[in-house]
């Protein structure tokens, strides 16, 4: 049985009700985040609930909208976490409040030994910096890259790496760890947890644009999100006028990226 929050209630089902002019429904108009529950606690430091919801916070007021209630938010989130280990808090522009929840994929931990291919696809989100629910881009990135036989796209301007459809972008370049600046992706709540590990563990690393000289210099790629935390890469794949995809770049040792989520799952009092 499915369970979702909406309005200030726990609901049973899988459908919602809403309004046909209803500007989340038309316009994409909402603003999301979404979260990985540890070991059914919300407060877990890995969870970084507080994270989310500030940014949450900040979203909802560069967009001059109402806020929602903080406390329903809460509520929702310590009702459904036990059941659920992946929740998505989704907000409206007139404070509604919309939480729900969902199971891990199925092959996270193979693609997380294993490595997942990328399809590189020109283009960009509209406002990157901001996690709204007009994801059409993303969407449409994805969906191609599933049909070339890639797992993820990513999402790049004049053949600078910028994100992937739904995470931020990580390499090794035998020397350090580099990820994208900000300006071009949303920065991701997982990111931000893994440069402060770094940091603390004192391991060499730095945030560079993935231009095309530069990713010449790879010799491991991955991807982060909060909900996979990170998948390293063993293939990228190049785009052609034609609709079909060629290998650009193949990746064969994925240790520097098992290392780097070590690194993420390291006690480093986060």
């Amino acid at each position: 049985m499915n369970h979702y929050w909406w309005t200030g209630q726990l609901h049973i089902g899988n459908t919602l009700d809403l309004n046909i002019d209803d500007p989340g429904f038309i316009y994409g108009a909402t603003v999301f985040t979404t979260l990985r529950i540890y070991h059914q606690n919300p407060q877990h430091p890995l969870t970084s609930l507080e994270t989310h919801l500030k940014r949450l916070e900040i979203q909802v007021d560069a967009l001059g909208w109402e806020a929602p209630s903080w406390e329903q938010v809460n509520l929702a989130v310590h009702a459904l976490a036990p059941n659920y280990p992946v929740l998505r808090i989704t907000l409206l522009p007139d404070g509604r409040e919309l939480v729900t929840g969902r199971a891990l994929p199925p092959d996270l931990e193979q693609k997380q030994q294993q490595g997942v291919i990328l399809l590189a696809l020109e283009g960009g989100r509209s406002w990157p910096h901001l996690k709204t629910g007009n994801y059409l881009v993303s969407f449409q990135a994805f969906r191609k890259a599933e049909a070339q036989g890639a797992q993820e796209a990513i999402l790049m301007k004049e053949g600078t790496w910028l994100e992937t459809s739904r995470g931020n972008l990580w390499a090794w370049d035998g020397s350090q760890y580099l990820t994208p600046p900000e300006t071009g992706c949303l920065a991701g709540i997982f990111r931000q947890q893994l440069l402060s590990k770094l940091a603390h563990l004192a391991i060499p690393h730095a945030i560079v644009p993935f231009t095309p000289e530069r990713q010449r210099s790879f010799e491991a790629v991955g991807y982060s999100n909060s909900v996979v935390e990170l998948l390293p890469v063993h293939g990228i794949l190049g785009s052609e006028s034609s609709g079909s995809a060629e290998v650009r770049k193949e990746l064969k040792d994925l240790t520097p990226m098992h290392r780097l989520l070590q690194y993420f799952h390291q006690s480093s009092g986060l």
